[in-house]
């Protein structure tokens, strides 16, 4: 399973960062819940090693049920990562994800550059001027 380091902002705030070391992609999954997806930042793959899904699943539960059950709405370990005989995941999904360049396009941008805007001012739109306002006097 593929463990990350990242730094976690604490109430959203620059000024109390925690970093943690070796968390593995569940428990990242779990941090960023608790205190926020943006929260959790500067994820770096760091080392990758074998473990058991049932020990991590119960060490998950220990750490993180009571923080789980104090969020609006409560949360549980079945509804974030399934039944507990289901495999967690072994990767974040947005971060082993490759990124690819974006295919450029086949379509030939006609050349603009000749035309020339409009320079007339548009009419308003809304009330007319004071002037057209004002009521023509009577001559009697």
């Amino acid at each position: 399973m593929q463990r990350y380091n990242c730094k976690i902002l604490c109430g959203g705030s620059r000024y109390n960062e925690v970093r943690k070391f070796d968390l593995t992609a569940p428990e990242v999954i779990v941090l960023r819940y608790i205190h926020g997806q943006d929260h959790v930042t500067e994820i770096k793959p760091s080392v990758k090693e074998p473990i058991k899904n049932s020990e991590l699943r119960a060490d998950l539960e220990r750490r993180y049920t009571k923080a789980l059950s104090k969020m609006k709405p409560p949360m549980t370990f079945m509804q974030l990562f399934g039944a507990p005989h289901m495999m967690l995941p072994e990767y974040l999904p947005d971060m082993e994800m490759p990124v690819a360049p974006a295919p450029k396009a086949d379509v030939e941008l006609p050349d603009l550059s000749d035309q020339v805007e409009n320079e007339t001012p548009r009419p308003r739109r809304g009330r007319p001027p004071r002037a057209a306002m004002a009521e023509p006097e009577l001559t009697a």
